[in-house]
């Protein structure tokens, strides 16, 4: 069988332990994921069972991968997910197994991404409830209804949601904030991703004169907090998703999750 286990803070924690706890009466069975992040997933200590694939290589799948041979790289481009999954091409028709807060319908919380388009391929649908996720309410697919799924496992209350180490920008990356800030100008639309450059350029943007800005992302990190509190990022000048900062997936501190 195939058995999907979403994106980043989504992977699932109970099931996963579950799953390879049931490894000796198992075989030939494949688990995807994408960025993959902590814990572990324990279905990779047993590469005799589970072949464990990540769509987009984070830094425990490359460690998995080269120390160990225990990750495969599946490449994709990722703003074609959603059409992959629901034309078929990546063959999964079994299991998917997400992690979600609870607000009427199961909400997709910090990795909207592919969740329903994914959903609406699988056979099988499995919703870990984990109550401390934040809910994060969009224009569209950010929730699944419970008609949809099939089993909703209740993580306990003390189920921490996975915070990464602050990156502290270097010398370098302060340089570098410092010449792109200056190409922009009131009523940019800006998209930052992760690390000590983009948190650099925030705070930077965040102390500047500009105003009136917008953000349009991929993932939305702490450097998008800093924008938006400073009154900086108001998104009144966009186009398209006008006062809003639309975004796939998140990934931050706790100060990020409260936004």
């Amino acid at each position: 069988m195939n058995v999907d286990y979403g994106f980043m803070t989504s992977k699932p924690v109970l099931c996963d332990e579950a799953l390879a706890a049931r490894a000796d009466e198992l075989s030939n069975i494949e688990v995807s994921c994408a960025i993959t992040l902590p814990p572990v997933p324990e279905v990779v200590k047993r590469p005799d069972v589970f072949a464990y694939h990540d769509l987009h290589f984070s830094k425990i799948s490359r460690i998995l991968q080269k120390n160990y041979g225990l990750c495969h790289y599946t490449p994709i481009m990722y703003h074609m997910a959603g059409e992959w999954f629901r034309q078929g091409i990546s063959d999964k028709q079994h299991v998917y197994i997400d992690r979600y807060a609870l607000c009427g319908y199961f909400n997709f919380s910090l990795t909207n991404s592919e969740s329903m388009a994914n959903i609406e391929a699988v056979d099988t649908v499995i919703v870990e409830v984990n109550p401390n996720l934040p809910v994060s309410m969009g224009g569209q697919e950010y929730g699944v209804h419970i008609s949809t799924v099939d089993y909703i496992v209740e993580m306990p209350e003390d189920q921490e949601v996975f915070v990464p180490p602050e990156i502290e920008p270097s010398e370098v990356d302060k340089k570098i904030a410092k010449n792109v800030t200056e190409f922009l100008y009131d009523g940019c639309c800006i998209q930052l991703g992760i690390g000590g450059m983009p948190n650099a350029m925030g705070k930077m943007i965040a102390e500047s004169d500009l105003k009136d800005l917008g953000g349009h992302t991929e993932m939305l990190s702490d450097a998008y907090v800093d924008m938006i509190e400073s009154g900086k990022m108001t998104g009144s000048k966009k186009s398209i998703d006008k006062y809003r900062v639309p975004f796939t997936f998140s990934l931050g501190s706790q100060r990020l999750y409260a936004l």
